[in-house]
C-alpha cells in the first residue's frame, strides 16, 4: 500500500511538473485547464488543514471555503458551509456579520429555509 501510495504522488508530481513545463512554452490551449484544476484542489487542500481549522473569526472562514468549493464546482458542499457561516453570523450585531448574512442571503437567497 505504502509503494503504491509514493508512485502515485510521484505520477502526481511528474503531472505537475508536465502541465508547468506545457504551460511554460505557450501550450495554454490543453495546459490552462489542468494545471488550474490541480491549483485548485491544492488551495482547498491547504485551505482545509492551515486555514480553516485556525480561523479567529470561523464564519468568515467557512463563507470563504465555500466561495473556494463554488469556484471548484462542489455546489452541495459549498452550500453547506454557507449555511454554517450564516448561522454562526445571523444573530450578531457586529456590522461585519451583517454585511456577511447580506453576502451569503445574495448568493443563496433561500439560506432562511436552510436548517
Amino acid at each position: 500500500m505504502v509503494g503504491l501510495t509514493k508512485r502515485l504522488l510521484l505520477s502526481i508530481l511528474q503531472l505537475r511538473t508536465s502541465l508547468r513545463n506545457i504551460a511554460q512554452n505557450g501550450n495554454f490551449f490543453y495546459a490552462t485547464p489542468l494545471y488550474s484544476l490541480w491549483e485548485r484542489g491544492s488551495e482547498i487542500a491547504r485551505y482545509t488543514k492551515r486555514a480553516l481549522p485556525y480561523s479567529k473569526d470561523y464564519s468568515f472562514a467557512a463563507y470563504n471555503f465555500s466561495q473556494l468549493l463554488l469556484r471548484d464546482g462542489q455546489v452541495d458542499l459549498a452550500r453547506r458551509y454557507a449555511v454554517e457561516a450564516y448561522k454562526l453570523s445571523y444573530r450578531s450585531e457586529a456590522e461585519a456579520d451583517r454585511d456577511l448574512v447580506a453576502a451569503i442571503r445574495l448568493q443563496w437567497p433561500s439560506i432562511d429555509t436552510d436548517e
